[in-house]
């Protein structure tokens, strides 16, 4: 997944000053949420709708409070890298998820002769290999779609919460 930087330049120089480290980062981690829910919420209206559960599944990782429809499970986001960076992420838990954003390439049996799946229809079907599943991305499009506006939510955000937190508005 490619990487977004957010420089916000803003006249709360002086103000920030004013306010302890542990909130600044607060109202940071708090502005990045809500630029990353404009790439979650694109992603949801991106990703494949035959049952909608990947679209349910998709949420701001550590802030599922502000996706309430996320359906919960194990969520392994791997290593973040620098822990002194805030991060946002937008992700699921499913692993199928992988497959829809970058297709799954031949499918091959590895410890059997023949692959085997019932079809909705009950029918047995025995095949030695299949194309595989095309890509249908869902959340690489809405990175960069939505990369503008979410550059102007992080700064327009955390412009407001210094605002408020310093008693300016």
């Amino acid at each position: 997944m490619s990487g977004l930087t957010v420089r916000v330049d803003i006249d709360y120089k002086d103000a920030l000053k004013q306010l302890d480290a542990k909130t600044v980062e607060e109202l940071a981690t708090a502005a990045l949420v809500s630029g990353a829910l404009l790439i979650a919420n694109q992603a949801k209206r991106n990703a494949p709708k035959r049952t909608s559960t990947l679209a349910r599944s998709i949420h701001v990782g550590g802030n599922t409070s502000k996706t309430p429809d996320f359906e919960t499970g194990n969520s392994n986001y791997g290593d973040l890298g620098d822990p002194g960076k805030l991060r946002a992420i937008v992700g699921t838990n499913l692993e199928y998820a992988k497959w829809q954003e970058y297709g799954t390439g031949p499918i091959r049996p590895t410890h059997a002769r023949a692959l085997h799946w019932v079809t909705r229809a009950g029918v047995d079907v025995f095949v030695a290999s299949t194309r595989g599943v095309p890509a249908h991305p869902f959340l690489t499009p809405a990175m960069n779609t939505e990369r503008d506006a979410v550059l102007k939510e992080i700064g327009a955000t955390f412009a407001e919460l210094v605002a408020k937190r310093l008693g300016r508005i």
